[in-house]
C-alpha cells in the first residue's frame, strides 16, 4: 500500500498532517514554530514488495538508486518498484550486517559479515550479474592480504572510491583502480569505533567510549580528543549516554578533515586543532550511511530561503535551522507523532539488530527511514511554502493594487473591499447604487461599473460615492458585462465589455462605438503611447485600425486577456490558448502550451519578476516561465495555494513586485523574487541502463552501456535494424513522472514510454539519427528534464561510391 503524508505550514501556525491511504484517512495537529515549510512523507509497506522487516544494509549510488539489503535479499529500489537482485539463505535468528559501496564504473560492491560469506561480491547493474571480487579484479585482488577474514571487515565508498576496513583495529585499504593500504591498524582494539579516511594517509577513529583519534599510516595515535565521547567508557557494552555527555556534532569535509561544530558561525578543525569561520570552511561530504550515525550533515533546503537549512545528527535529531534568527527546531518528534498513528515510529534505537532507526540523508536532501521492526520504507522531503492566502471563503473576480492597498471585487454579493498590503487588514467599501462587476483604480477615485452604469468612490474614508449614469435605449440594449476601463483624459473613458468596446464622454454621457461584435477583454497602452485591445479575435491596434494574431494555423484567433511589454519589440500575451511571445513589428510569434510544460492553457495574466521569469495565473495552478531556457515551474494546492483555479481579471502586482492572484477560494499572494530559480527539479537524472541492438530477424547483435547527452554519436552497424533502450528514473517524491520521446528536429509528436520504461524502435533508419527524451510530470504537465541521443547508422555498401566503381 503506497501512502502519502503531507504536513503544511510550519510558522506559528497549526500544523495539519494527513496521511492518505486507500482504506482511510487520518489526521493530527501540532504547533511548531518554524518557517513556512511543508513536510511530504511517502510510505511503502509490505504490499509494495518489501520482503522483510530486518535491514542489514542500505546504500544510494551516484545515479540515485537505493540498494537495500533486507534479511538474505539485496534489492534495488527506485521509488516505483522493488527488485530483488540477490537471494541468500539465512537462518531464522541469523542477523548480519551487509556493507555496500560503488566503484567508478558504477558497479555495486557487497560484503556480508557472516559465517560462510563469499567475501566481496560485485554486481554489474547493466548486465545484472554478480561476480566475485577476485574474478572482477583479476591479479589486482592479490594485493589484499591472503588471510583476510571478511567477517571482521566492512566497506563503504566515498566519491565512487571503495574503502575496506577492519571493524576493530582500523586497518584500511582503498581501491580506486588498484588497492592501496592507507592504515595498518592499531594494536589495541577501540571498542565500538567507526573508521574514516584522514587527509593523506591514515584514518579517523570515532568511538562513543574513546572519543576521536587520528591514526597515522602505521596505526599510531597522532591526536586524541577524549572529551568528544558521549558514552561511559567504564561500561563498553552499554549504549547509554553519559549524564554529562557533551553534544558532539562532527562534520566531515570533502578532503576528509574532521570538524567539530562549536556554533552556527564557528567550527573546530580537529586535523589542525584550529577554530575556523564556518562560512569559509570546506564543504561537507556526502557520507555513507553507516557513518551518519556518527557524523552530522548540513543541507540547504532546495528552493528555499538561503538562511534555512536542515541539520542532520543521526544520533538523536533532525533540525530545521534558521541561521538569521539563530534558532533550531527538532523535527523528529513531529514526524514520530504522525507515524506512530500507523505503528511506524522512527524513535532511535541503540541495537543495530533493528536496522537503521536513525534518519538517513539521500543525495537530493530527502530523508530516509527504515523503521525498526517494520517492513516499511519512509521517505520525507521538506519543501518551502512560498504562498500565503486569505479570505478562502470568497471567490475573487477583480483586483488592483494601488499605493499600500489592494482593491478587490468578490462574491458573494459583489463585495468591494480594500486590504492593507502590509498586514491585510480588510476595509469594506459599499457602492450603494447598483451591483458591481468592474473596478478601476485611477489617480483620485476608485471607479466601478456595471452594464452601462458607472460610479466612483473616494479612497479616503468615509469613501463617498458619486453616481455617473450612462446609457442609450432600453435596459435590454444597455446590459453588458464590463471587463476593463481606460481613461484617455479626465472626461473621456473607454469601456471594454463582452459586446465590444465604446468611448464614453463623461460630460455629455454620449457613447461612440470603437469595436463591435466581439468581446474585448482588456486595454493596454504601451510605452510608445499606442493603445491595444486584447479581444477574443486577437490583438486590435487602435492606431492602425486592424487586428493581429487573428488567423493562426490550427487555432484561428487568439483570445487575449492580458499584456506584458518586455520591450517595444517583445510582448508576452496571456491568452486562453497558452502563453504567446509576440513581436509586433514583424508579427512573429511563438506559442507555449501544456505540451511545453505550462500547467494549463487558459492563462489570466502574465507578470515579470527580478529573476527574468514570467508568472502566470491559470485555470490550474500558478506557472513560472523562464524564457532563457523555455522551462516552466508550476505551483498548486500542495505548494500552499488556497485553490488551483485562479480567476480571470483577479490579478495584481504591487510596487514591490509582490503578486496577488484571486481564486475560487480566496487570494493567493507571494513575492516571486523570494522564490529562487529551480535547480534540478527531479532530484535525479534519467539514465539508460543499457542498449540492445537487433538484426532484421530480431536476433540480438550486442548489448552495451549507453550514456545520455554524449556529444559524440554512437556508431551502429549497418546490420542493426532494430534497437531498444531500457531507462531508469529514481523518483522518491509524490510526483508521477513519465518518459516521452521523439525523433529530434522533426516537429513530430512526443510519445510516452510504457510502464516498463523501455524504448523500442522497430525500423532504424540509415544515416544520422537524433532522438530526444524528456521527463514530464503527468499531473502538472511540467517538463522536468530533457536529454539527447545521437546515432550514426552505417549505410548499406550499395550506397557508397566504392561499390559502384
Amino acid at each position: 500500500m503506497h501512502t502519502q503524508l503531507q504536513l503544511a505550514k510550519l510558522l506559528l501556525l497549526l500544523v495539519n498532517l494527513t496521511l492518505f491511504s486507500s482504506a482511510n484517512a487520518q489526521s493530527y495537529s501540532s504547533v511548531t514554530d518554524l518557517e513556512e515549510y511543508r513536510l511530504e512523507l511517502q510510505v511503502w509497506t509490505k504490499g509494495d514488495g518489501i520482503p522483510d522487516w530486518y535491514v542489514e544494509g542500505v546504500f544510494q549510488d551516484s545515479r540515485g538508486m537505493l540498494w537495500i539489503a533486507w534479511k538474505g535479499r539485496l534489492c534495488r529500489f527506485d521509488g516505483k518498484s522493488i527488485k530483488t537482485v540477490l537471494e541468500e539463505p539465512r537462518g531464522h535468528y541469523e542477523f548480519v550486517a551487509t556493507y555496500l559501496g560503488e566503484d567508478r564504473l558504477g558497479n555495486i560492491w557487497k560484503l556480508s559479515a557472516r559465517e560462510g560469506s563469499k567475501g566481496i561480491e560485485v554486481y554489474n547493474p547493466f548486465t545484472e550479474t554478480f561476480t566475485s571480487m577476485e574474478a572482477y579484479l583479476g591479479k589486482e585482488a592479490g594485493q589484499l592480504p591472503a588471510d583476510i577474514d571478511f567477517r571482521q571487515w566492512a566497506l563503504y565508498s566515498f566519491h565512487e572510491i571503495i574503502y575496506l576496513y577492519h571493524r576493530d583495529d582500523g586497518q584500511m585499504w582503498k581501491f580506486d583502480g588498484h588497492w592501496e593500504q592507507i592504515c595498518a591498524g592499531r594494536k589495541e582494539e577501540i571498542v565500538g569505533a567507526q573508521f574514516i579516511p584522514a587527509p593523506g594517509k591514515g584514518v579517523w577513529s570515532i568511538s562513543g567510549q574513546d572519543g576521536v583519534r587520528l591514526l597515522d599510516q602505521q596505526g599510531q595515535t597522532v591526536k586524541h580528543f577524549p572529551e568528544l565521547r558521549w558514552l561511559d567508557p567504564r561500561h563498553p557494552d552499554l549504549w547509554w549516554p553519559l549524564d554529562t555527555a557533551p553534544e558532539v556534532e562532527l562534520l566531515l569535509t570533502e578532503d576528509f578533515r574532521l570538524q567539530q561544530r562549536l556554533s552556527e558561525e564557528e567550527v573546530r578543525c580537529l586535523y589542525t586543532d584550529q577554530r575556523l569561520d564556518k562560512r569559509r570552511s570546506a564543504r561537507t561530504v556526502f557520507q555513507p550511511y553507516q557513518l551518519q550515525r556518527y557524523l552530522s550533515r548540513q543541507e540547504r533546503l532546495p528552493g528555499g530561503h538561503s538562511a534555512l537549512q536542515l541539520d542532520f545528527n543521526g544520533i538523536n535529531k533532525l533540525e530545521l535551522v534558521n541561521r538569521e534568527r539563530q534558532d533550531r527546531t527538532n523535527l523528529l518528534p513531529v514526524i514520530n507523532e504522525a507515524l506512530s498513528k500507523f505503528n511506524l515510529s522512527v524513535d532511535k534505537a541503540p541495537d543495530f539488530i533493528y536496522g537503521y532507526p536513525w534518519p538517513i540523508v539521500l543525495r537530493d536532501g530527502s530523508i530516509l527511514w527504515l523503521p525498526q521492526g517494520r517492513a516499511a520504507i519512509v521517505i520525507a522531503q521538506i519543501k518551502p511554502v512560498h504562498f500565503q492566502s486569505t479570505e478562502q471563503d470568497k471567490r475573487f473576480y477583480w483586483m488592483s493594487a494601488r499605493g499600500e492597498k489592494l482593491y478587490t471585487l468578490a462574491e458573494p454579493g459583489s463585495q468591494v473591499s480594500a486590504y492593507a498590503l502590509d498586514h491585510f487588514a480588510k476595509e469594506r467599501l459599499v457602492p450603494s447604487f447598483f451591483p458591481v462587476n468592474c473596478l478601476s483604480t485611477q489617480a483620485d477615485y476608485l471607479w466601478y461599473g456595471y452594464s452601462g452604469k458607472f460610479g466612483k468612490l473616494s479612497y479616503a474614508p468615509p469613501h463617498t460615492s458619486q453616481l455617473i449614469t450612462a446609457g442609450q435605449g432600453g435596459e435590454e440594449e444597455d446590459y453588458h458585462h464590463i471587463y476593463d476601463l481606460l481613461f484617455l483624459t479626465d472626461s473621456l473613458l473607454w469601456v471594454a465589455s463582452d459586446l465590444g468596446a465604446y468611448e464614453l464622454d463623461l460630460k455629455s454621457l454620449e457613447r461612440r462605438p470603437l469595436i463591435d461584435s466581439t468581446a474585448v477583454n482588456v486595454f493596454y497602452r504601451d510605452r510608445g503611447g499606442r493603445v491595444w485591445a486584447g479581444t477574443e479575435q486577437g490583438a486590435y491596434s487602435f492606431s492602425e485600425h486592424r487586428y493581429y494574431l487573428n488567423a493562426l494555423p490550427e487555432i484561428g484567433a487568439l483570445d487575449i486577456v492580458h499584456f506584458y511589454e518586455q520591450s517595444p519589440d517583445t510582448y508576452w500575451l496571456a491568452t486562453r490558448q497558452g502563453l504567446i511571445r509576440w513581436e509586433p513589428g514583424s508579427d512573429r510569434y511563438k506559442r507555449f502550451t501544456t505540451e511545453d510544460g505550462l500547467s494549463d492553457n487558459i492563462i489570466h495574466a502574465v507578470y515579470p519578476d527580478k529573476h527574468g521569469r514570467l508568472w502566470m495565473s491559470t485555470n490550474y495552478g500558478i506557472s513560472a516561465f523562464l524564457p532563457a531556457d523555455s522551462t516552466f515551474q508550476s505551483f498548486f494546492i500542495e505548494d500552499g495555494l488556497s485553490h488551483n483555479e485562479q480567476n480571470f481579471r483577479a490579478h495584481a502586482q504591487d510596487e514591490s513586485g509582490r503578486l496577488y492572484f484571486g481564486s475560487l477560494a480566496g487570494i493567493n499572494y507571494f513575492d516571486p523574487n523570494d522564490i529562487p530559480l529551480p535547480q534540478n527539479q527531479m532530484g535525479y537524472d534519467l539514465f539508460a541502463n543499457y542498449m540492445t541492438l537487433y538484426d532484421g530477424e530480431g536476433k540480438i547483435l550486442r548489448e552495451q552501456a549507453i550514456v545520455l547527452n554524449e556529444t559524440a554519436p554512437y556508431a551502429l552497424p549497418r546490420s542493426c535494424k532494430q534497437l531498444s533502450i531500457k531507462f531508469s528514473l529514481p523518483n522518491y517524491q509524490t510526483r508521477r513522472l513519465s518518459i516521452e520521446w521523439q525523433i529530434a528536429n522533426t516537429g513530430g509528436q512526443w510519445q510516452a514510454l510504457g510502464s516498463d520504461r523501455e524504448f523500442f524502435m522497430p525500423n532504424v533508419p540509415f544515416g544520422d539519427l537524433h532522438l530526444a527524451f524528456r521527463v514530464r510530470n503527468s499531473d502538472t504537465h511540467q517538463i522536468m528534464g530533457t536529454y539527447q541521443l545521437h546515432f550514426e547508422v552505417q549505410k548499406p555498401i550499395l550506397y557508397s561510391l566504392f561499390f559502384w566503381l
